[in-house]
C-alpha cells in the first residue's frame, strides 16, 4: 500500500502544499486508469487525513490526476450576496461567508474580540471578501483543520516531530527531510540532528522517480 492515498486509492505522485495562511491544495496521480471524480475527497499520508474536494480531474494518457483543495472549494467559486452590518463582530462576517461559500465553519475565537462599527460586503468573491476581514486583524491566519472545517488563528509552535533530514538549504531557510508521515505542516516544530525549525510554510513531495524513494518533505523555517 502507497504511503498516501486519494480516499483510499494509493497515489503514484503527489504535491500537497501547507502555506502559513489560506488552504493547502494537492495535485495527486492515482494508481490505475479511473479518475476521482469531483466533489469530497480526503488526503492520508501516514497516520494523518486531510479532508478537501476534488476540483478538476482527468485521465490524459490513462493517467488519472486530480486538484484538491483544503475544504468545500466554495471560497474560490462563491460570490458574496452584497450586505450591510451595523456593529458587528467580525467572527460572524466571517462565519456569514463561509457559511455561504459552503465552507464547514472551525474556530473563528480569535476574530470575536475586533468588533467593527460597520462593516460592508460587495459582490466579489467569498475568498476575497474574507482576506478583507482578515487584514483587520494582523497577525492572524485562514486555517484548514484536518477535518476540513476552516479556522482562523495565530500560528503557534506547540507541536513538535523528530525527522531525518536529506539535506538543509540555509540560504533558502528550508529543510529537505525524509518522512513517513503527514505531521508536519505551520505550527510544527522540527526536530533534527542539526537543531529545530519551526516550520511555516511545508511541501509533500511523492515522486516515484526520486532515486532516494518514500515521501519528501520540503519545510520553510521562520
Amino acid at each position: 500500500m502507497s504511503i498516501a492515498t486519494l480516499a483510499g486509492q494509493n497515489l503514484l505522485r503527489l504535491d500537497l502544499v501547507i502555506p502559513p495562511s489560506g488552504l493547502w491544495t494537492a495535485d495527486a496521480q492515482l494508481e490505475g486508469t479511473d479518475a476521482p471524480g469531483l466533489g469530497a475527497t480526503s488526503i492520508t499520508i501516514g497516520s494523518v487525513t486531510r479532508v478537501g474536494t476534488v476540483v478538476a480531474t482527468g485521465a490524459p494518457y490513462g493517467q488519472p490526476r486530480c486538484r484538491v483543495v483544503a475544504g468545500s472549494g466554495g471560497l474560490s467559486t462563491s460570490v458574496v450576496t452584497p450586505n450591510e452590518y451595523g456593529q458587528v463582530q467580525l467572527s460572524r462576517v466571517a462565519s456569514d461567508l463561509m457559511r455561504e461559500a459552503g465552507e464547514k465553519i472551525g474556530n473563528l475565537d480569535a476574530l470575536s474580540l475586533t468588533i467593527v462599527t460597520s462593516w460592508q460586503l460587495v459582490q466579489e468573491s467569498a475568498w476575497l471578501a474574507l482576506q478583507r476581514v482578515l487584514r483587520q486583524v494582523p497577525g492572524l491566519s485562514l486555517w484548514a483543520e484536518h477535518d476540513g472545517s476552516l479556522s482562523v488563528r495565530q500560528t503557534t509552535w506547540t507541536q513538535t516531530a523528530a525527522l531525518l533530514h536529506r539535506a538543509i538549504v540555509p540560504q533558502e531557510k528550508m529543510l529537505d527531510l525524509f518522512a513517513d508521515d503527514g505531521v508536519v505542516e505551520p505550527g510544527v516544530t522540527v526536530q533534527t540532528l542539526f537543531g529545530s525549525f519551526d516550520a511555516l510554510r511545508t511541501q509533500y513531495i511523492l515522486d516515484p522517480d526520486d532515486d532516494r524513494g518514500g515521501l519528501r518533505i520540503r519545510a520553510w523555517y521562520v
